[in-house]
């Protein structure tokens, strides 16, 4: 979200180079509230989605309706294999998936949690990826609308950058607060800074800069952590959850199991793209994970 937004200002700038120093001010602008511990990933978002409202509702006025004759006409460019496009629909799931269940952990009981879920995807992420797919069908240029003259196009560019903003803000709180689990004797500042270098590497290698590599990487990488939950749980620990102890404070054969799963069925995705390759992940991890308890249960603690 940090090179999304360093590519619209410059694009709506008419600037032609200058994208790593964009990143390097917009990155540290971005990651700032989570630093200095202003934020934790809610203040920013709860003005966020209301201006996305606003936003989305100038996009449905000025480019959907006047297309809208012809909207489900218009040729499409390429096709994809349907295992393929399962795998993308599944890791962009998969990469909302993992915030609401940050979300949810604050809830207090089922209940919210539930609800919390239901807000998160029906309410928050469906009509959004709705309006990509319209904005898409009508050969829409949404930058082409922020660059234009007037307090519109400004408004519209302002929340673009709030709504980036807010996405890199609720991101690095959870990865924050995550890494400060692991890492509890270190403080909360330096964790954030190690979280937004990564975080950084990752903008200026240009490794997520194609959305459409990332979500087949998601589809390939997170249904493992499901796999390896759903047979610790199930099995491992008899449906008795955390009241079952550790000796260890890392469960290794759960990191392995998760590696080889994604290993292979990323191998798999890009050897045979009809395969639906978070089944295998699923099934791989599961597999690998149980295995390793039965010949190794000292190893899991």
């Amino acid at each position: 979200h940090v090179v999304l937004t360093s590519t619209v200002l410059l694009r709506v700038m008419h600037i032609e180079s200058g994208v790593n120093a964009a990143i390097a001010v917009i990155g540290l602008l971005f990651a700032a509230p989570v630093i200095l511990e202003v934020s934790r990933g809610f203040r920013i978002a709860a003005v966020a989605f209301p201006a996305m409202l606003g936003f989305g509702g100038v996009v449905v006025a000025t480019q959907i309706v006047p297309a809208w004759s012809t909207l489900l006409d218009g040729p499409l460019q390429g096709a994809l294999p349907f295992g393929t496009g399962v795998c993308v629909a599944f890791g962009t799931f998969a990469v909302s998936g993992t915030m609401t269940g940050d979300i949810v952990r604050y809830c207090r009981t089922g209940n919210e949690a539930v609800q919390a879920s239901a807000i998160g995807f029906l309410l928050s992420n469906l009509p959004f990826m709705l309006l990509g797919v319209l904005v898409g069908a009508a050969n829409a240029d949404v930058v082409d609308l922020l660059s234009g003259r007037g307090w519109v196009p400004n408004l519209l560019l302002a929340m673009v950058v709030l709504s980036n903003f807010a996405v890199c803000d609720a991101c690095l709180a959870n990865a924050s607060i995550t890494l400060k689990r692991v890492l509890p004797w270190c403080p909360w500042s330096i964790v954030a800074v190690v979280a937004t270098m990564v975080a950084a590497f990752l903008a200026f290698s240009n490794v997520v800069s194609d959305v459409f590599f990332w979500t087949l990487f998601i589809a390939s990488v997170v249904p493992p952590i499901g796999g390896v939950i759903i047979a610790d749980y199930y099995v491992v620990r008899s449906r008795l959850g955390f009241s079952r102890a550790r000796s260890i404070r890392v469960n290794l054969a759960a990191l392995f199991a998760l590696c080889v799963a994604a290993a292979l069925s990323f191998y798999s995705w890009y050897v045979f793209e009809s395969i639906f390759t978070p089944l295998i992940g699923v099934l791989l991890a599961s597999l690998v994970y149980l295995c390793l308890f039965a010949v190794a249960p000292g190893s899991l603690g």
